[in-house]
């Protein structure tokens, strides 16, 4: 829908925010191996899309990833 003033848009995407410094270090592994284990695993694994960087408003790396629908995964008991 567009407005005269704004445009809404339906983005469904996981954000992390990591709220200190040793949390913010999972951003830099989730990008460097997300994409390197998502075709060597049975499940869907987010794709990173992107990264951010620390600011004034924010002091911690932050990353932007693909949304998947979905429950937690369970493990099938033979």
């Amino acid at each position: 829908m567009v407005g005269t003033t704004r445009a809404f848009i339906s983005v469904t995407v996981s954000v992390r925010l990591p709220t200190a410094a040793e949390y913010a270090l999972a951003v830099d592994k989730e990008h460097r191996w997300l994409p390197m284990l998502a075709p060597r695993v049975p499940l869907r694994i987010p794709t990173p899309l992107a990264k951010g960087e620390p600011a004034e408003g924010f002091g911690f790396h932050w990353s932007v990833c693909e949304w998947i629908d979905g429950g937690p995964a369970r493990l099938r008991r033979r």
